[in-house]
């Protein structure tokens, strides 16, 4: 029996991406207003809660690896509460699901109300306030503190064949602007200091809600809030990227010269199976565009190989755009037939070994690339904006050119004592170790 007298130990696993990350954050935040205590070692807790990822295959078997830790934890410690949530719940594959009945309870996306209910059942002090903060208050992180992702819609409407996520998320749901400025608000006085903008697909902000997209608004808002220094664009979907867009972000000082836009593709054949609307022609146009008027301007994007039908010509196209354009920072996937998404039924299926192949000559590629475009910037004085210290006189950090998780680190030395996480400094570029830098302030 759980004892009453003391507030719940409680600890949050959160998997996947950004928007979990996100979506774990709000939830951490209205379990501590439910009597619960938040602590980070699930060994020491009364109750573990996984936010899981079911997104593709290599993300449901993260899920079953973590579940299944938590399993032998609670052999060790039988009043644990085992409680899964989030994307992957739904998902059907045999292995999860057997992986689900072992815990003590499991709640799709959207059922924080059976969450709070099954809690109540279990600890019977939790206290259920009806004025709970539904302001999607964010007090506590799960990242570092001064950098934070705002997340502007759920869902996607988009139709990508090699997609699950409009099944497990819904269509797309813009969040009230004001809503989402108020939060933003809420976050810089939290120490805040960079702002990274979320979404399945950002561009298409404000298309539901308002019958027009609102992204470029948003950001004009968001620019006001005078404790916010960098803001970073993530996840844009080309067909909404304007030209208006891209000169406002290139012309604001706040915005770090750098925007993720995912292709997955470069020929025409793939990108029509794909369900993709863009046109090969049009990011080409806005990476030309970007590269024209600032050469530094640090692009992102992903790409997918072997999807269903991709010949050696149609791979070709894509190494060549790559070695072409040099993006400076790039996601390779490899093609996973995912039940649920369209593109699972196509015949055409490329062998794995040939997509393990593709994914190699890529990956080495898109490497010689970067290390070229470091080897560049040895000797630049750049914007870092400064995560954590990791020992004597030493840090570590990121230019407006890398987004956290995802891109690369810059190691800073110094002597100066009153440098601190969150702080933005220029630092002097002096040496690079494969994808990341080192620098001197």
């Amino acid at each position: 029996m759980h004892s009453n007298s003391n507030k719940i130990l409680l600890s949050f696993i959160s998997l996947g991406c950004p928007k979990n990350t996100v979506d774990s954050e709000k939830t951490l935040n209205f379990l501590a207003e439910l009597n619960f205590n938040i602590v980070a070692d699930p060994v020491k807790s009364d109750v573990v809660i996984v936010n899981t990822c079911g997104f593709i295959e290599p993300a449901v078997n993260e899920t079953i690896d973590v579940l299944n830790e938590m399993i032998n934890l609670k052999k060790k410690k039988r009043n644990l509460i085992i409680i899964a949530m989030g994307c992957a719940v739904s998902r059907e594959e045999p292995v999860l699901q057997d992986v689900l009945k072992q815990i003590d309870g499991s709640f799709p996306l959207g059922r924080e109300k059976e969450l709070i209910a099954f809690l109540k059942e279990k600890f019977k002090n939790i206290v259920v306030n009806a004025n709970i903060d539904k302001s999607h208050k964010r007090t506590l992180s799960i990242t570092l503190p001064h950098y934070a992702y705002l997340k502007i819609a759920d869902g996607c409407s988009r139709n990508c064949t090699f997609c699950t996520i409009p099944s497990i998320k819904g269509k797309y749901i813009s969040r009230p602007m004001d809503e989402i400025i108020d939060e933003a608000n809420s976050l810089s006085k939290r120490g805040v200091k960079e702002l990274i903008i979320i979404a399945q697909d950002t561009t298409n902000y404000g298309m539901d809600l308002y019958n027009t997209p609102k992204l470029l608004d948003l950001l004009k808002e968001l620019i006001k809030i005078d404790e916010i220094k960098w803001i970073r664009l993530m996840y844009a979907y080309p067909e909404n990227v304007t030209q208006e867009l891209l000169d406002f972000i290139l012309a604001n000082p706040k915005f770090v010269k750098y925007i993720d836009m995912p292709i997955q593709h470069t020929h025409s054949d793939i990108l029509t199976k794909m369900g993709r609307k863009n046109t090969f022609q049009l990011y080409d146009e806005i990476f030309s565009y970007l590269r024209k008027k600032n050469p530094d301007f640090c692009i992102r994007t992903s790409v997918i190989t072997g999807f269903p039908g991709e010949t050696d010509e149609h791979f070709s196209h894509l190494m060549n755009y790559i070695g072409k354009v040099k993006f400076d920072r790039l996601g390779v996937f490899k093609f996973c037939r995912e039940k649920g998404a369209p593109a699972y039924k196509l015949d055409e299926i490329i062998p794995e070994s040939t997509i393990n192949t593709r994914h190699e000559q890529l990956m080495l590629c898109q490497q010689e690339i970067h290390f070229k475009k470091n080897e560049e910037l040895v000797g630049k004085t750049l914007n870092v904006i400064i995560d954590q210290k990791i020992g004597k006189n030493k840090f570590i950090g990121r230019t407006e050119r890398d987004a956290p998780e995802i891109d690369s680190h810059i190691i800073v030395n110094s002597h100066h004592k009153k440098i601190e996480s969150g702080n933005i400094l220029q630092i002097k570029v002096k040496n690079y170790f494969d994808y990341d830098l080192e620098g001197t302030l």
